[in-house]
């Protein structure tokens, strides 16, 4: 899985020369931490992991990853090929919420 994470970034920046490095283990073990305790309550070291190092910098660092480890292209073009199909409440409803998102001012929808 890190090194996964590796060519990802690798791949999002061609041009510079990155190498393996500790916090991109500890991000890993952070994500795989992350989804274990979401489907049961036992530690990493259960199963022969080791535990991930807990600090703000890191858990920071873990979220960014996650929220920018998305195939944006990907996403596109299912957006292209779904929005169409999205009935009219539907379609109000996606135009309000991504509006929202985009002028980033919030809300709540219900």
């Amino acid at each position: 899985m890190t090194e996964d994470f590796l060519h990802q970034a690798r791949r999002i920046n061609p041009i510079e020369n990155i190498e393996y490095y500790d916090a991109l283990f500890n991000n890993t073990l952070l994500i795989l931490e992350d989804k274990i305790l979401s489907i049961t309550v036992n530690k990493l070291a259960l199963y022969g992991l080791p535990e991930p190092v807990h600090d703000q910098s890191e858990l920071t660092s873990k979220d960014i990853l996650r929220e920018t480890s998305y195939d944006v292209e990907a996403l596109r073009a299912y957006m292209a090929a779904n929005v169409p199909r999205l009935t009219p409440d539907q379609q109000q409803a996606f135009i309000t919420n991504t509006g929202m998102i985009g002028s980033e001012r919030g809300g709540t929808v219900f």
